[in-house]
């Protein structure tokens, strides 16, 4: 985690997050924690990525992309043009070893106990 934590400062370009499912207010909350603290941070939506308006991505740049167990059409799609980019792509996952682990340049585990949800709807 810590070095997770020197890559956001350390990071020359944009700070792109982008979510699986319904995970967009977590990323929405880094990217205004960063905001806070003056690093440059955007939440990439995935409907854009379909119509690919990924434009904004350079090399300098890193993409954050949250998921809890699966990579779907859109973050493949998404995988795809970082790496024609060559963004650094960081997956922080709720479960290891999922589909798109291994085309990540780093992973963050971040373990999922229990859905908060009690009916697991969301």
């Amino acid at each position: 985690m810590q070095v997770f934590i020197q890559l956001c400062t350390d990071t020359k370009g944009i700070i792109f997050f982008s979510r699986v499912d319904k995970k967009e207010f977590v990323a929405q909350k880094y990217v205004q924690t960063l905001v806070l603290i003056s690093a440059q941070a955007i939440l990439l939506s995935l409907i854009n990525v379909l119509h690919r308006n990924i434009g904004l991505v350079s090399p300098n740049d890193r993409l954050d992309l949250f998921s809890k167990s699966r990579a779907t059409k859109e973050l493949n799609i998404l995988i795809l043009y970082a790496i024609d980019k060559s963004a650094y792509l960081i997956g922080i996952l709720f479960l290891k070893y999922s589909i798109f682990w291994k085309t990540c340049d780093m992973h963050v585990y971040l373990p999922l106990e229990r859905e908060l949800c009690p009916l697991i709807l969301c």
